[in-house]
């Protein structure tokens, strides 16, 4: 009777500890539906299980026809030629494999970073980014060369300060992130921090030959863009400890972050000579916003908006002045 109870005091306390979890996506909730999902989508991948409810409604969709279903789509891509099944002396002509079409009508850059694309830049620690156009010729290879990042950073470090894991080292633990090019053909690069937070590794200006312009170890992240003015618009962040208020109708309400600091999404307007010409805040802009009650829908209140890109408007915008 005793061991009966015990064990029913144990599975009852599992039970709520698991609804608390699931309620306020505590430790480790996330983790585990990261983990679901990718398991589902591996399962689905190699024909082990059914495709999701919505992929049986495909033949309903307009366009049915011309995506064809997800089954046919991987079956596509598990086709192609594997790396390792691709002799060396040929691997630099197969990079590009076309699922449609004949080539690229536009040059496409892409991204490389330390011991990327080591065949076409012996000299350096690999490509920063190889530039492709026509049936995947290779335009221009921007060389990487990280040490020299360093030396062209513009920002103090205590602006910006980092927390590693012990054996961290900016060589070995900086990568790309998002590119942009420049007119002349030079390149802006976004960097993000393996093992660092913020995670956010800055932006640089690349020249062809592959040094650095100017560097900003200030933050920015993901993808940027560059206007016709030729001025950078980057992601970036900032540690927020403080509150953010909005309104609700007629009351104001007050986001708080516990127990983490709250990433307080910026947009950085960077110009051609790395100097930083204003830092929005998207979270304050939001709030300020007649929009903010859309704050109430924020699942995690230390990371509300997640900006990943950024985009000018023009004066006809819908809700421009």
């Amino acid at each position: 009777m005793a061991l009966g109870l015990f064990a029913a005091a144990w599975a009852l306390a599992l039970f709520y500890a698991g609804m608390y979890v699931q309620q306020r996506e505590a430790w480790p909730a996330r983790v585990l539906a990261d983990a679901a999902k990718t398991l589902r989508v591996f399962a689905e991948s190699q024909g082990l299980t059914a495709p999701p409810a919505d992929a049986a409604e495909l033949g309903d969709r307009p366009d049915a026809a011309a995506l064809g279903s997800r089954r046919e789509e991987m079956a596509r891509w598990r086709g192609l030629a594997r790396p390792s099944e691709i002799p060396r002396a040929q691997v630099a002509a197969a990079r590009f494999q076309f699922l449609v079409g004949d080539g690229l009508a536009d040059p496409v850059i892409v991204q490389g970073g330390r011991d990327r694309f080591r065949d076409l830049c012996p000299e350096a620690a690999g490509c920063l980014a190889v530039a492709y156009a026509g049936a995947g010729e290779v335009v221009h290879a921007y060389p990487y060369y990280p040490d020299a990042l360093e030396a062209a950073n513009l920002v103090a470090a205590e602006d910006y300060p980092y927390e590693r894991l012990p054996g961290w080292s900016f060589v070995d633990n900086l990568k790309v992130t998002g590119l942009a090019a420049y007119p002349n053909g030079d390149l802006l690069v976004v960097f993000r921090f393996k093992d660092a937070s913020p995670y956010g590794g800055g932006v640089a200006r690349i020249a062809p030959d592959g040094q650095p312009r100017w560097y900003r170890r200030d933050f920015s992240h993901h993808w940027p863009t560059l206007d016709a003015e030729g001025i950078a618009l980057v992601p970036g962040r900032r540690v927020r400890e403080q509150p953010v208020t909005y309104a609700l109708g007629n009351r104001y309400r007050d986001m708080t972050c516990r127990p983490r600091r709250r990433n307080d999404d910026y947009v950085s307007l960077i110009d051609g000579q790395g100097q930083l010409l204003q830092a929005i805040s998207v979270l304050d802009a939001l709030a300020a916003s007649p929009y903010s009650a859309v704050l109430e829908l924020v699942r995690d209140h230390c990371n509300p908006t997640h900006l990943n890109f950024v985009h000018r408007l023009g004066p006809d915008a819908r809700g421009a002045d």
